[in-house]
């Protein structure tokens, strides 16, 4: 009996090294292709350069071509590519030492996207060195769901000033804008302080449910009644 149990034991202990050597290795593949999407990016932004005065429009078309010959090669949408791209040349510039963890194995892609997200606030160079040194150190030794709350405490100490001070400096960048996707669709963007950009999404849902429900017949996802 003890002797099955110890067979077994060894047997997990066995499965768990090797699913810790492949995971590693899937980091290191996804940090790989990350390191490919930030050079297209470099590439797309030096070509843009070249290109000299221009008009924004004329001037996202180096990357676009980039980000579409990348999308065939793999088989992904052009959108999702330039936004990857974009992402990666973020990681590249601000957190050098996060994509070299990520180059190594020692985080997975979910520990980055937490990283960036509580450091990319701090515009203070010294204090964002500080948090990723930090958030480093906290990343390899927990998930990432666990790591989002200490890094949000982190982030809040490293701030030279308030959540209230910075919020009203923020409500002061609110604004719409339009931006065309292509297809003949365009993308409406209106910024606004979190709890109304909340409750206005919250209102359309319901009138959107309202809708939905009041004719069984209307063949729209609640999506498309929300627009």
């Amino acid at each position: 009996m003890y002797s099955n149990l110890c067979d077994v034991d060894t047997e997990a202990r066995d499965l768990a090294v090797r699913f810790a050597e492949a995971s590693r290795a899937v980091a290191r593949a996804q940090a790989a292709q990350a390191r490919v999407l930030a050079d297209a990016a470099d590439l797309g932004m030096r070509r843009v350069a070249d290109l000299g005065s221009v008009s924004s429009r004329e001037a996202e078309l180096p990357v676009r071509a980039l980000a579409a010959e990348l999308a065939v090669a793999a088989c992904m949408s052009d959108r999702t590519v330039q936004r990857r791209m974009n992402d990666a040349a973020v990681l590249a510039e601000s957190f050098p030492a996060t994509f070299e963890a990520w180059d190594d194995g020692r985080i997975g892609s979910g520990h980055v996207g937490v990283i960036m997200e509580h450091g990319l606030p701090l515009t203070d160079a010294d204090a964002r060195a500080v948090f990723e040194r930090e958030a480093l150190v906290r990343a390899e030794g927990t998930t990432p769901g666990r790591l989002g709350p200490a890094l949000a405490r982190l982030a809040e100490s490293l701030q030279p000033r308030t959540l209230t001070e910075r919020h009203q400096k923020a409500r002061a960048s609110r604004g719409v804008g339009v931006r065309d996707i292509g297809d003949g669709m365009a993308e409406f963007m209106s910024v606004q302080p979190a709890v109304l950009a909340h409750a206005m999404h919250d209102r359309v849902t319901q009138q959107a449910k309202a809708i939905k429900n009041a004719d069984p017949t209307d063949a729209r996802t609640i999506d498309q009644i929300r627009a």
